[in-house]
This record gives C-alpha cells, sequence and structure tokens, in this order.
C-alpha cells in the first residue's frame, strides 16, 4: 500500500511540472541591462547575482560613462543602498 501511495505521489508530481514546463534554467534569475543615450551606450552587460548587477550599474568606467540617470533608476528599483 506504501507503495502504491509513493507511485501516485511520484506520477503526479511529474504531470504537474510537465503540465507547467518548469525547466531548472528557468529558476535561475538573469539580471541584465543594455542603455544608450545621445551618441553613446553602456553595451550589453548580464549577470548572475543581483549584487553583481547592482554593483556593475554603478560603475562608469563599465558604462562608458554613459546613461547614467538609466542606470540610477534601475539601481534604485532593483537595488539597495546608495547610487
Amino acid at each position: 500500500m506504501k507503495h502504491l501511495v509513493f507511485c501516485l505521489i511520484l506520477i503526479t508530481a511529474d504531470l504537474f511540472f510537465t503540465s507547467c514546463n518548469i525547466k531548472p534554467e528557468d529558476l535561475v534569475e538573469n539580471f541584465s541591462y543594455q542603455y544608450s543615450e545621445a551618441f553613446c551606450e553602456t553595451g550589453y552587460h548580464s549577470f548572475n547575482t543581483l549584487n553583481a548587477y547592482c554593483e556593475a550599474l554603478r560603475n562608469d568606467v563599465l558604462n562608458n560613462g554613459c546613461a547614467r540617470a538609466q542606470r540610477q533608476d534601475a539601481f534604485y528599483n532593483r537595488c539597495s543602498g546608495s547610487f
């Protein structure tokens, strides 16, 4: 009987995850941005952690000194601390 219950739980879980199309890579959040203004661009930047993303937004050299107001808005939307 315990074996039958266990099998039913496994089948139910499998159907749930299959029907939702949940993949492990969908659970990993990616932090990225790309801004431009006037005649400059930050370039495309992508990070695996929120901390790395926030640090990059504050980095003027990395971002070619470009789109400071856009980067600041993004920082205050997702990051803590001061820009």
